[in-house]
């Protein structure tokens, strides 16, 4: 964006002060941001047709995925009252049975 001010400096030290005050000077942070990604567009660049791809392989991953996954695993979320309450169930069914078998 400051090319050209860079360019016409000549003296090293005079560079550090030009590169300083170029934040100062910019107003448009919109055209900063444009300008930083139209340089690496080639990189950063994707049309709406590769999005929608990639966002549909995703979701077919979650999906497959999800389907493989035993039902238990699914509804045993820690995060809610039924998850919870499942764990506990399960916690507590493991500690009678390691009671069991140290009474024997």
């Amino acid at each position: 964006m400051n090319e050209r001010e860079v360019l016409a400096v000549d003296d090293p030290l005079e560079i550090f002060q030009v590169i300083q005050n170029m934040p100062k000077r910019m107003v448009d942070c919109h055209k900063l941001m444009e300008a930083a990604y139209e340089k690496y567009a080639s990189v950063t660049r994707i049309n709406e047709y590769d999005l929608s791809k990639r966002r549909e392989l995703i979701k077919n991953r979650r999906d497959e995925r999800r389907k493989n996954t035993p039902r238990l695993k699914r509804r045993l979320k820690r995060g809610t009252v039924r998850g919870t309450i499942i764990h506990k169930a399960m916690d507590a069914r493991r500690l009678i049975e390691r009671a069991k078998t140290v009474r024997r």
